[in-house]
């Protein structure tokens, strides 16, 4: 373990991180490499990424980084980023290089005053990130709703509710800790992720947004994931009705086959919208990590599935 090194990525590195991912996933050449350009080279996130390698005799064996991930309360916004991209070469697993990347982080936070890191890790690594005083103290749970059990829907025309655009950015979300959405993150992250849509809805001085996906399940099931909600404040019977108003435009359009949707359970707050509406729990859940630089209270986060960079 003396040879091994753990240091802050340079540019040199680049051709070596690439392989270790090209060989972990059997990718093509070029196609982590392009990847890689958007996640870490985007003039929104290249002077503010942190990436961290371990080496031995400057060849390097392991990889892990922190997205610049902003989120925001009651009109500040932090210095916060997203655990992500870790990897370990094959020939040198076991052997602690991944804790040690991680206790590497701890130093960077000081210099660079990171207010505080998040994580969605997998059952398989959020043992380590615990040893390394990383909280679990709540994670993402999913909801699912039917709505047809054709597998042969198709959508039958577009509605005016359902845009390709998002419209509003920013919404103020008083009262809690969200991640900012500004355009240029927003831009950001469309040069990596697959196509988004949204759905608006206006009442009185209410205004709420919802960004969806659909992806196909077994070549003919569709599923459409709400990604996240947006609200410039709170009202459950407006959003409520936002919700009915989105449903019915789903089955009228033939659009998915059913909706799913991951909301953190620190927070019920769409609870009672989730049972008028018909969506029912399962078993399944999206493990949430983070670790406070400063004392900054992270139980009035409310997080959504779009929070996760594979968004």
């Amino acid at each position: 373990m003396s040879n091994i090194k753990i240091i802050e990525y340079e540019p040199w590195m680049k051709n070596e991180v690439i392989i270790l991912f090209n060989d972990e996933y059997k990718l093509e050449n070029n196609q982590f490499k392009k990847k890689f350009e958007k996640l870490y080279e985007d003039p929104f996130q290249k002077q503010k990424c942190i990436r961290i390698v371990a080496s031995i005799n400057d060849k390097i064996i392991g990889f892990q980084s922190y997205f610049y991930w902003p989120y925001k309360y009651d009109g500040n916004t932090y210095n916060s980023f997203q655990s992500g991209n870790s990897i370990v070469s094959k020939n040198h697993r076991g052997k602690g290089i991944f804790g040690l990347m991680l206790e590497k982080i701890d130093e960077i936070v000081i210099e660079k005053k990171v207010d505080f890191l998040i994580g969605f890790p997998v059952a398989e690594s959020i043992g380590s990130f615990k040893r390394k005083k990383w909280l679990n103290k709540f994670n993402l749970s999913w909801y699912i709703k039917p709505i047809s059990y054709n597998p042969f829907i198709f959508l039958k025309k577009t509605n005016s509710n359902l845009k390709k655009e998002k419209l509003h950015f920013n919404l103020k979300m008083k009262n809690y800790l969200v991640l900012e959405n500004t355009s240029s993150f927003n831009q950001y992250r469309s040069k990596f992720s697959g196509e988004k849509l949204y759905f608006q809805y206006k009442k009185n001085d209410t205004i709420i947004e919802l960004c969806y996906k659909i992806s196909i399940r077994k070549k003919i099931i569709k599923e459409l994931t709400i990604g996240n909600v947006e609200f410039n404040h709170f009202n459950e019977d407006i959003i409520n009705n936002a919700f009915s108003v989105f449903i019915k435009s789903i089955k009228k359009n033939k659009i998915a086959n059913f909706i799913s949707f991951a909301i953190s359970d620190n927070s019920n707050i769409f609870n009672e919208i989730l049972l008028k509406q018909g969506f029912k729990s399962i078993n399944k859940k999206i493990f949430f990590i983070h670790k406070c630089n400063k004392k900054i209270d992270l139980n009035n986060i409310l997080l959504f599935r779009s929070d996760i960079d594979t968004w």
